[in-house]
């Protein structure tokens, strides 16, 4: 019989270690400490074996460029197609307060930039550790390390380009921005202490910033303005920014989803911008005021699923016919007093949102779930595709087949 029961225990360890480890894994950006500002200041790059050129900046300007520099140096290599893209690696430059580091023109060829070290480009002349202009098809990938410059990385009519895996800080003015660049990604990068913006969108359309660590920055963390038109924002962690934590100006149909905004000045800025939709975000601690502001001009924008936690004021709205509940659900705020005598998991009535608008969330939330689209299925919650109930169905069936099997044991001296 103790044997069974230690199967019986060890079964269910692993049952309710997989349970608490995958509602971590779902729920882990709702956490206020899952981020250490430590590994920001002991950055370093991956190898060792550098080519360093210093004061002597990477400047390439239309296809033949790539020919030229392929031809002349060991750090570049490949042919520039798809399948073979033009390579450059374990490059360090200082730009001596010069100009940009590394410098890309008028190129569509496939290339890729990896584990380089851009540094001291310059400090208010405009100068970025690395500068596209009207560049195509590029990978800026793998372990880039750019600070101490203007610009950390500064796109301008760009398209399909990916930045993505990179440490971008300290730099005087921006971490990345894009100007009149579309069709790109930003992706799982580091920003942290740049002097303005983390990340800047103007008059970009159609990229995505998914999954960034956007800490401390000296203005707004992410900001996407200046008629931007259906970007992504999401799975971001955008924490301790000195402005609007996510901000979108004069930027429609955009989407704002599964954000981590916590402990910024303002949580979310809506300033003139129509039709985005702004869900499954926590939104935690903002202190100045706001967890959502949305300033007047601001229309048909639509806010559902978000959690507001302990920011001095959850929201407020200036705007005109903003929707604060899809048609299932609203929000979760921890200042709702209202109750839920059906115990469906919606409040009763609805929580007033302070501001001109005269906005209510009809659908207000009892819990913050934050589940998968959105949606409360009567109680049962999946975690990472496994179903509660039938786990519990599962291992109780486990449970009654091993205690009828030892007492079978124990009812028969035999078999002990």
């Amino acid at each position: 019989m103790r044997k069974s029961v230690k199967i019986l225990l060890f079964i269910l360890g692993i049952f309710f270690s997989n349970f608490f480890l995958n509602k971590i894994q779902i729920n882990n950006f709702l956490t206020d400490s899952c981020i250490s500002l430590e590994i920001y200041t002991s950055y370093e790059i991956r190898t060792s074996q550098f080519h360093n050129l210093t004061g002597s900046p990477i400047i390439i300007n239309g296809n033949g460029g790539w020919y030229t520099v392929n031809l002349t140096v060991e750090w570049c290599t490949g042919s520039g197609t798809f399948n073979d893209p033009y390579i450059i690696q374990n490059v360090l430059i200082d730009g001596q307060n010069s100009g940009n580091c590394i410098e890309i023109k008028n190129s569509d060829v496939y290339f890729i930039i990896k584990n380089c070290s851009v540094y001291n480009s310059g400090n208010g002349s405009s100068s970025a550790g690395i500068f596209l202009d009207n560049v195509k098809n590029g990978n800026l990938v793998d372990s880039i390390h750019s600070y101490d410059n203007d610009y950390g990385i500064h796109l301008i009519y760009c398209y399909n380009i990916t930045i993505e895996g990179n440490v971008i800080e300290n730099n005087h003015n921006l971490g990345i921005i894009l100007g009149v660049s579309n069709d790109n990604l930003i992706s799982n990068n580091i920003l942290y202490n740049n002097g303005y913006e983390g990340i800047f969108l103007g008059i970009s359309n159609h990229s995505r910033i998914i999954g960034n660590t956007v800490t401390n920055n000296g203005n707004f963390g992410i900001y996407i303005g200046s008629s931007s038109k259906n970007n992504t924002i999401s799975e971001n962690t955008v924490r301790n920014n000195n402005g609007g934590g996510i901000t979108a100006s004069t930027s429609n149909n955009s989407t704002i989803r599964r954000n981590n905004v916590i402990h910024n000045k303002i949580g979310i800025e809506v300033w003139q911008s129509n039709y985005n939709k702004i869900y499954e975000n926590n939104i935690s601690e903002n202190y100045d005021i706001w967890g959502i502001w949305v300033a007047g001009g601001s229309e048909y924008n639509l806010f559902y699923n978000n959690c507001f936690i302990n920011n001095e004021v959850n929201a407020w709205d200036d705007g005109m016919n903003n929707n604060w509940n899809c048609s299932i659900l609203g929000n979760y705020w921890d200042d709702y007093n209202g109750n839920d005598a059906d115990n469906n998991g919606i409040g009763d009535i609805p929580y007033v949102i302070d501001g001109s608008a005269n906005s209510v969330d009809q659908l207000p939330l009892m819990q913050c779930s934050l589940l998968e689209d959105g949606v409360i299925e009567d109680g049962v919650i999946e975690i990472s595709g496994y179903n509660i109930i039938l786990l519990t169905s599962i291992f109780a069936l486990i449970s009654i087949a091993l205690f009828k099997k030892s007492k079978k044991n124990s009812n028969n001296p035999k078999k002990q």
